[in-house]
């Protein structure tokens, strides 16, 4: 906070929000939407999310492991208590598979 450390903060980073997951790990970010395909994103060349990889030749394996840092990581995590509402979680699933299919 103050500006005495620099670097990286986190090796990796995670959040979830009704049926969206993600992970961050590095340059890339893997967004795993409920009853969706995966997005997958080099942030470091696309910071916009322009371009989903998850299709791409040789991503295969990058889609899969961090499909399993996020399966490990909900592991140690209760399942939410609270419950942010069907409209909120069937937008924001829309939103990104909307997104999904603007990308190339």
């Amino acid at each position: 906070l103050r500006g005495e450390k620099s670097g990286v903060v986190h090796k990796r980073l995670f959040w979830r929000r009704g049926g969206i997951a993600t992970v961050r790990l590095g340059d890339w970010k893997l967004i795993r939407v409920k009853g969706h395909k995966p997005l997958l994103f080099n942030i470091k060349e696309d910071e916009w999310e322009k371009r989903n990889l998850a299709g791409e030749a040789g991503q295969k394996e990058r889609v899969k492991a961090l499909l399993d840092e996020i399966a490990a990581w909900e592991k140690g995590h209760a399942k939410p208590r609270f419950m942010t509402g069907e409209n909120w979680e069937r937008n924001r699933i829309l939103r990104h598979s909307v997104a999904a299919k603007d990308v190339k």
